[in-house]
C-alpha cells in the first residue's frame, strides 16, 4: 500500500505494505428507519464498525473503526 502525503506544495510517497497486515476482521453495529413517501421508501441508516484485532503488523495497538450515514430510495 501507498501513502502519498502533500503539505506546503511538497509530496511524499511511501511504502506502507510493511508496516500493515492483510487482513482485518470487524464487527458491524447498527439500525435504520424507513419513510413511506407516496410510492417509494425513503431509508437513513446510521452503523459502527469496530475492529476487533490491530491492522499495524509492529505490535502498536491501532484498530479500525468507522461510522457511516446511509440513505436510500425504494421505487
Amino acid at each position: 500500500m501507498s501513502v502519498e502525503i502533500s503539505f506546503n506544495g511538497q509530496t511524499n510517497t511511501t511504502d506502507e505494505s510493511s508496516n500493515t497486515k492483510g487482513f482485518d476482521f470487524n464487527i458491524m453495529f447498527g439500525g435504520g428507519v424507513g419513510f413511506n413517501v407516496g410510492p417509494t421508501t425513503l431509508g437513513v441508516e446510521l452503523r459502527y464498525t469496530l475492529g476487533t484485532g490491530t491492522v499495524a503488523s509492529d505490535g502498536s495497538d491501532i484498530k479500525n473503526g468507522v461510522f457511516a450515514i446511509l440513505a436510500s430510495i425504494t421505487f
